[in-house]
């Protein structure tokens, strides 16, 4: 049985508290978000400008696409993964994702996820590092 979109922002909401100081609060916002679950088709093309994507089943390749049209998959999203989210870190980047097999997908909206994010002020965890820096997780 596939997950629901609400599942899919369970697992989501989950990811994030392994990485960021997210309290229940944040979490509940995340829960009311305004996702939905998509069947996409192998070999469908997708780009991170307006949709976060949270695999629900399947597998999702991450591209990088040369001048001359040549592409090198340079990730792979299954099951759980989360991918989109360089819509909000660099948003003059665009990335390619195409579905490798037949997937069901959750899609969220960027400006849905930034409203929580700013709402929330989640703030990246930091760990010491020997020579007195940190290293960000997220």
């Amino acid at each position: 049985m596939l997950p629901s979109a609400q599942q899919c922002l369970g697992a989501f909401a989950a990811q994030l508290r392994r990485h960021t100081a997210l309290t229940d609060a944040d979490a509940d916002m995340i829960h009311s978000l305004p996702a939905r679950i998509t069947i996409a088709e192998a070999h469908q093309d997708y780009r991170a400008t307006t949709s976060i994507w949270i695999v629900a089943q399947g597998t999702v390749g991450r591209f990088a696409e040369s001048l001359d049209g040549g592409r090198q998959i340079t990730g792979l999203y299954c099951a759980g993964d989360v991918f989109g989210l360089s819509a909000i870190m660099i948003p003059d980047v665009t990335q390619a994702f195409e579905v490798i097999e037949r997937s069901w997908l959750c899609v969220l909206p960027v400006s849905a996820l930034v409203q929580v994010l700013a709402c929330s002020r989640v703030q990246t965890r930091s760990e010491p590092k020997g020579n007195g820096g940190s290293k960000a997780y997220g």
